[in-house]
């Protein structure tokens, strides 16, 4: 396919997002035909594998050999955070100025607190469950906590291979009558869904990735103005802040602990909430993050034709990447003629146009494929 656009009108760029690590393999004849490689780095795969409690020691092996190729064939390196970051500058041997962090975070106005809802005794989960989730924890802390708020309850959003056994696992710890599982629910449901929950928690336990990684629904939950229980990462406080509570990694007793503390002072919570809205709008939705990805293209394009770049929707890319942005970051109106920008993405999709002279970009929400619930790119 890829082989087909380069015949047509041949590739300038080519955006490639892992995991996998392997469609750099798909970039590499155009690399010597003169393309360009951004390589969109996710997720840590190496560490993601031992996450998922797998140690083979050949599969690791082979996970860094085609990370650090990754690194050596991209002209410029996108990350989610300045954890990743310091990877790909001590482990891919990257130039400073060539690895570009770009936060994963909803639009501003994607997510936002639903008016004239009345706070419950609730508490609020989005998000993939595998068995690396941390689903299971939360389970146990509700388990704990329950006889001392019978009338707790507890709203799980999202789906994934983990699921059938975390209903199991709610039987057995005897809460099922309180946990409600939902399934992938739409993006515009994920607000009316968790505003009437009066804390939401981030139950990965900490390891290797999670220690490293920036979870989406951290920005979910302080778009929604909701107070954050997680057990305490450098990644996880550096995007909560002052809107989380932080719990002894992996201790799930302390994790119910701070929940507890939440539910018993509602006025702590709701400060809480509101520094993680004010932050979340001043610092970390879409807008501030899409401009470190308009600086990787301009190391990779030139700074005189990047400054044509212009945002477009195609039939594809719009679907992928979210809403059009202008440089600023804002939603863009404009549909231009044609993009020079091959994406190659990991979900099998791609997003391309026909080629121009003038380099023109689709730029759209950026996501981790770690986490999601409502069955889109990304989460």
């Amino acid at each position: 396919y890829a082989l087909r656009v380069w015949g047509r009108s041949g590739i300038d760029v080519i955006h490639v997002a892992n995991p996998p690590d392997l469609l750099v393999l798909v970039a590499l004849p155009f690399k010597w035909l003169g393309a360009r490689i951004i390589y969109d780095q996710h997720d840590l795969c190496p560490e993601l594998y031992e996450a998922k409690g797998k140690s083979g020691r050949f599969t690791r092996r082979l996970l860094l050999g085609l990370e650090r190729l990754s690194y050596r064939l991209a002209d410029a390196v996108i990350v989610p955070n300045n954890s990743y970051r310091g990877i790909a500058l001590a482990r891919g041997d990257k130039a400073g100025d060539a690895v570009f962090v770009v936060r994963n975070g909803p639009l501003r106005d994607a997510l936002s607190p639903p008016p004239g809802v009345s706070i419950e005794q609730a508490i609020g989960y989005v998000g993939v469950m595998g068995d690396q989730d941390g689903v299971d924890v939360l389970l146990e802390a509700a388990a704990l906590l329950k006889d001392r708020y019978p009338q707790l309850r507890y709203v799980l959003l999202g789906d994934g291979t983990g699921r059938a056994q975390f209903e199991q696992y709610a039987e057995e710890l005897g809460i099922a009558d309180r946990v409600q599982f939902t399934g992938m629910v739409a993006e515009k449901q994920i607000a009316d869904r968790l505003a009437p929950c009066s804390v939401c928690v981030v139950p990965d336990r900490v390891n290797g990735f999670t220690a490293r990684s920036t979870m989406n629904k951290v920005m979910e939950y302080m778009a929604l103005a909701k107070p954050i229980v997680q057990f305490d990462t450098p990644e996880g406080r550096y995007s909560a802040g002052a809107a989380a509570l932080y719990a002894t990694p992996n201790d799930v007793a302390d994790l119910a602990n701070r929940i507890a503390e939440l539910l018993d002072n509602p006025g702590q919570a709701r400060r809480m909430g509101r520094l993680g809205r004010a932050r979340f709008l001043r610092s970390l939705h879409w807008g501030e993050s899409v401009k470190a990805l308009y600086a990787a293209y301009d190391r990779v394009l030139g700074a005189d034709q990047s400054e044509r770049l212009q945002a477009k929707r195609g039939a594809a890319s719009g679907d992928v990447f979210g809403p059009v942005m202008r440089r600023d970051g804002t939603p863009a109106g404009a549909r231009p003629k044609t993009a020079s920008v091959t994406k190659l993405l990991t979900n099998g999709r791609s997003a391309d146009k026909a080629l121009a002279k003038t380099p023109m970009v689709s730029m759209g929400q950026h996501r981790n494929v770690a986490e999601t619930a409502t069955g889109t790119d990304g989460g």
